[in-house]
């Protein structure tokens, strides 16, 4: 390995190394092959991008060099790698077939990325639920990769490791023998790198049991990481074993602006059949194994079918949020949806409420209603459903990736337990594609147009939008809003839900 360069540690200044054009080329002429490195002392993203830029036009010298000095410029390959100062590679150019594999941080240290198409969107993860992205390719200012249905660009101090995805601990989709469709994704416990399943739907008809399949959006899967990969570079998805006929989990883009069959005895036949008690302390440590915030709130849940916020969704993130409302958030606070529990200080940044009822009105009314529901007015609408870090409340709700997934497991279990009256209740259409479609007051282009299917508030376009579909003429489906209009269908109404 050839030094290119240094940043100096008195001025911090990027300085080229004076030997380098003589050292690379004695390699070319003795037939060595050469790589190259920079000794960095960057102390921030910034300067680190600097260093990087310098390797990339040192090496690009060094490929003329070398094209100059050889007879078959075939022969000459190019790899700019980024290497800490442990030695171990974080980041290259090299066309691997792998993943990269998310720095662990801190507990409370999220990863911020910037999509890469089509909106532009800034999102973040936290590493601690998700160690693996399929690896796309490297640019100067950071590392492009996919995860969790987004393309997305990743600074390079994100980055622990690229590495061919072959004997490692990835992300996989199967099929279980008793027909489900599993996630199994890795996650960070201390420094090792764990697996967790969830449940994400029904089988399709296009996968087989036993058999292993590839995806980092969950609408396409693949046979091979190899294809999958192909396809991720070109942005297509030819290949997939599905390439015509994108999955969709239905309680995952099922909008939240919708009803459920079930009443408050049967929400409260479900969670009893789990839990039979009220917590009697505010304390994890003095709880029994039959205790629940949960238990006997049926009612505070299915009041969300007068305004249609979907008491069974809504249940289900209470349960993926408060651990079946046994966390000490909930314990303590009555806040049984992490409200506004930051990733930087949950215990103590989150909301406070008098009971469960409390705070369940203020997550149908505040968060859902006028809040991730709100297709004009707030910056956080990505779609009315669960989602995941493409669209829906995923995008912005939580730093857990899959959260959508996972809060959308819980209705599926909920629905089976109480006798399956709500699956495909209603018809589902998405819109694919990010252009933005209006959504009109009547059938024709000439009447208001109530909101569009994007989020009008940054002015993004969004992929994956669900909408219910109630009816359809010609070429014209008449949907549920995802909110409240007034009885003219003109405009968002605020409706109160009542304690």
């Amino acid at each position: 390995f050839i030094r290119v360069g240094n940043r100096g540690y008195g001025s911090g200044a990027v300085l080229q190394d004076d030997t380098f054009e003589r050292n690379i080329k004695g390699a070319n002429a003795a037939g060595v092959k050469a790589g190259v490195y920079f000794f960095s002392q960057a102390v921030n993203v910034e300067e680190a991008k600097e260093d990087y830029n310098c390797v990339l036009e040192m090496s690009q010298m060094a490929t003329t060099f070398a094209r100059r000095d050889s007879a078959d410029s075939n022969t000459i390959e190019q790899t700019v790698s980024v290497i800490d100062s442990d030695g171990d590679v974080v980041a290259t150019s090299e066309n691997v077939i792998g993943i990269v594999r998310f720095a662990r941080g801190s507990a409370t240290e999220v990863l911020e990325y910037q999509e890469v198409e089509p909106s532009r969107n800034q999102g973040y993860i936290h590493p601690y639920y998700i160690t693996d992205a399929a690896y796309i390719r490297t640019e100067a200012d950071g590392i492009v990769c996919k995860a969790a249905g987004v393309t997305m660009k990743i600074p390079l101090t994100g980055v622990g490791e690229i590495i061919s995805y072959k004997n490692q601990k990835i992300s996989y989709y199967s099929v279980s023998d008793n027909g489900y469709l599993v996630h199994t994704y890795t996650y960070y416990s201390g420094e090792n790198i764990n697996y967790a399943s969830t449940r994400v739907g029904y089988k399709p008809d296009y996968l087989t049991r036993g058999a292993k399949y590839y995806s980092y959006d969950g609408h396409y899967f693949y046979a091979t990481f190899e294809n999958m990969i192909a396809d991720y570079q070109t942005g297509k998805h030819g290949k997939a074993v599905n390439a015509n006929n994108p999955y969709y989990n239905y309680y995952q883009y099922l909008p939240f602006h919708s009803q459920t069959n079930y009443s408050k005895d049967e929400i409260n036949n479900y969670i009893g059949s789990k839990y039979s008690e009220k917590p009697t302390s505010n304390k994890t440590s003095n709880l029994t194994s039959k205790q629940s915030l949960l238990f006997g709130e049926g009612e505070a849940f299915v009041k969300g079918n007068e305004t249609g916020v979907n008491p069974l969704l809504t249940l289900s993130v209470a349960i993926n949020e408060s651990g079946w409302g046994r966390s000490s958030i909930a314990l303590s606070k009555n806040n049984i949806f992490g409200l506004n529990a930051v990733d930087s200080n949950p215990q103590d940044a989150a909301d406070t409420f008098n009971n469960v009822a409390d705070c369940v009105n203020v997550f149908m009314q505040q968060y859902i209603t006028h809040g991730y529901l709100d297709t004009k007015n707030d910056s956080r609408y990505y779609g009315g459903h669960l989602g995941d870090k493409a669209s829906g409340m995923n995008v912005k709700y939580a730093s857990d990736p899959y959260w959508g997934e996972k809060a959308a497991a819980h209705s599926y279990s909920i629905d089976e337990y109480l006798g399956k009256k709500d699956f495909q209740k209603y018809s589902i259409g998405i819109k694919i594609s990010a252009n933005a479609v209006n959504v009109y007051k009547e059938a024709n282009t000439s009447s208001n147009v109530i909101y569009s299917l994007k989020n009008s508030y940054s002015n993004l376009n969004v992929t994956h939008m669900p909408v219910i579909l109630l009816d359809k003429t010609n070429n014209w489906y008449k949907i549920y809003t995802d909110h409240a209009l007034d009885e003219n269908r003109n405009r968002i109404v605020k409706i109160e839900i009542g304690s």
